[in-house]
């Protein structure tokens, strides 16, 4: 799918890009899931390929990773978790969207009292998510709004790039 909110046009051939007059951001962790072994290793070794062919490569200061899941975790519990679920049907799916997916079908009523006894246990990250989206299902009011945050979310992640003068 096309991003809306992109103008169409050529995508060039890498062969004729400058590397070395772009600054390329990246992180390794967003703070929330700790990355594989594997994923940080290939995060790692892509910097210094890049870095290899000139690139100007930099750590990107990402936004703030809580919202980021927060989101994402709203939009797969507005229904349950019944459209991700249908999306995923047969298909092995990394731990951490099976987690998602469970915390969707967690009732409204128990993710009000789950975050001061999953803080108490160290799982910090996790009550913050359900602290701040504590209903399990949404309206279309509620949904609407989630929409809205999303777009405020990349408005900001677009003015941190910019900030950081990353390309």
């Amino acid at each position: 799918p096309c991003d809306p909110t992109v103008a169409p046009g050529a995508i060039p051939s890498s062969k004729e890009i400058d590397l070395s007059s772009l600054t390329i951001g990246y992180f390794a962790d967003d703070g929330f899931f700790a990355p594989s072994p594997a994923i940080r290793r290939a995060v790692d070794q892509s910097v210094e390929a890049l870095k290899s062919v000139g690139a100007n490569v930099v750590p990107f200061e990402q936004a703030d990773a809580l919202e980021t899941w927060e989101i994402q975790f709203r939009q797969f519990g507005a229904d349950g978790g019944l459209w991700l679920r249908s999306f995923l049907h047969g298909s092995r799916s990394d731990t951490s969207i099976q987690k998602a997916l469970l915390l969707s079908r967690i009732p409204t009523a128990l993710r009000r009292v789950l975050p001061p006894l999953l803080s108490s246990i160290g799982q910090t990250s996790l009550a913050g998510v359900l602290q701040r989206a504590p209903e399990s299902r949404l309206s279309a009011y509620g949904y609407q709004s989630v929409l809205e945050q999303q777009q405020a979310f990349r408005q900001t992640f677009r003015r941190r790039l910019n900030e950081q003068q990353i390309d």
